[in-house]
């Protein structure tokens, strides 16, 4: 039996429970910030369904189809085939296992569609729950970036963590 599809085209309606997302502090992220103000997550939501460099997938949850976070694609460079991922996903996301799964699904759309050779994305090395998320899907530590995001007053380091397309 071929197991459910979890992604999908961000619709009108995902527009507020991402927001809510965003700024859950269980929710397994890489923005690398503290809370967003609804007015910047409006701005990159209707960004993101439009700039055709960048695409972003809604990460839905079965049997019920509930939204349960997102992977973008963006920062996709023409020449060296590569682009960031990031993530926002629900602690049901986790518990669940659909992390993973949604994750290898983006990358093979990224290997399919954008014919892109390598996906990278920063996580913050005290986000241990994202790292944990992104190695089960393949993804490998490459370095540290020392005191690379600043928020809440303070510098934090942040882990480089990337995807080869796989051979053949």
């Amino acid at each position: 039996m071929q197991e459910e599809t979890l992604l999908s085209e961000l619709r009108d309606e995902d527009e507020s429970p991402l927001f809510e997302l965003i700024n859950d502090p269980g929710a397994i992220a890489n923005n690398l910030s503290s809370r967003v103000d609804r007015e910047t997550h409006r701005e990159w939501f209707k960004t993101i369904r439009q700039d055709e460099p960048r695409t972003a997938f809604a990460v839905i949850a079965p049997p019920d189809r509930q939204l349960v976070g997102s992977i973008s694609v963006e920062n996709i460079h023409p020449v060296h085939r590569n682009a960031e991922v990031f993530i926002n996903l629900s602690a049901r996301a986790q518990d669940q296992e659909l992390g993973t799964r949604a994750f290898s699904e983006a990358a093979q759309f990224c290997w399919r569609e954008l014919d892109l050779y390598r996906l990278y994305l920063h996580a913050l090395s005290t986000n241990q729950r994202a790292i944990h998320l992104c190695e089960a899907a393949g993804f490998e530590i490459e370095g540290t970036l020392q005191a690379h995001a600043y928020f809440n007053d303070q510098y934090h380091d942040c882990e480089i963590l990337g995807l080869l397309r796989p051979s053949g």
